[in-house]
């Protein structure tokens, strides 16, 4: 089963500091990520935007930041998106005072994670441009990977403590130190969408979210050049026995389409037993 994880990772916490005080956005995932790739096509771009006519686009670093293409590209995949990032941070404040302390992740996977030194010039620039209208400036104060070791020593970054590493192994840790249960508390803090059968669904289910699991699995796989059974063995073997699940919705501001898009989805919890 842990093969199934067998896929190149590198985890880093940011810990950053707020320069003056002001109005950001709730949704910090949202602008953190778009911040972070503002400052890439500012620091990168030679084709004024237009990416779908750029003779450089095969080059560019960031389309291979942000819009990945994988070693196996599935025949289901008609969108261009991404496998090799995620940021997470669990600060829904709207208003910061000047120190105030915020934490966010970032998660780096396959072959992205050799593009980690343009992303945190980016991070630097996003942090002297500032986060939202507003343009509340911030400054990065440690950065620390899954050791809990610094890689910053005095205003230099350490590459080698990187330490990239198997999600397979990170799994096997944890159930080491957790134990191995048959019950699982699923939470879904920002919106979960997902289709089902061609139709999206409106509440919390075990079979679409184990479908979704082990796509992730699938397209990670294809990102790595790793081929993977499309048909998973784990359908019907999991249930959701109670859940409190609603209805919810983010604003997303879109670069390409130069708006705010509504992402709608499920959010609350449940519990799934094996």
């Amino acid at each position: 089963m842990y093969k199934l994880f067998d896929i190149r990772h590198v985890k880093l916490q940011f810990k950053i500091r707020f320069l003056e005080e002001g109005y950001v956005p709730q949704d910090k995932v949202s602008a953190i990520r778009g911040g972070i790739g503002e400052m890439l096509l500012r620091m990168n771009c030679i084709g004024r935007r237009d990416c779908e006519n750029c003779s450089f686009r095969n080059e560019c670093i960031v389309q291979r930041i942000y819009y990945h293409k994988p070693a196996i590209v599935p025949d289901f995949v008609t969108e261009k998106g991404n496998m090799g990032y995620l940021f997470e941070c669990d600060n829904a404040y709207k208003y910061v005072e000047k120190g105030t302390v915020m934490e966010f992740s970032m998660l780096l996977l396959g072959d992205n994670i050799v593009n980690f030194s343009s992303i945190l010039q980016a991070v630097y620039q996003f942090g002297m441009y500032g986060i939202g209208k507003e343009g509340i400036r911030f400054e990065i104060i440690s950065i620390v990977n899954h050791r809990n070791e610094s890689i910053l020593y005095e205003n230099n970054v350490r590459m080698d403590l990187l330490y990239p590493d198997y999600i397979s192994n990170y799994i096997q840790k944890r159930i080491r130190e957790e134990g191995i249960s048959d019950r699982y508390s699923l939470r879904f803090e920002t919106p979960w969408s997902q289709k089902y059968q061609g139709k999206f669904i409106h509440k919390i289910s075990s079979e679409p979210f184990v479908d979704a699991v082990y796509r992730r699995c699938y397209l990670a796989h294809c990102m790595e050049g790793i081929p993977m059974n499309r048909a998973h063995p784990f359908r019907n073997q999991m249930h959701i026995t109670k859940q409190k699940s609603w209805t919810d919705g983010i604003l997303r501001y879109s670069s390409t389409h130069e708006e705010k898009i509504a992402l709608k989805g499920i959010a609350g919890k449940a519990v799934l037993v094996d």
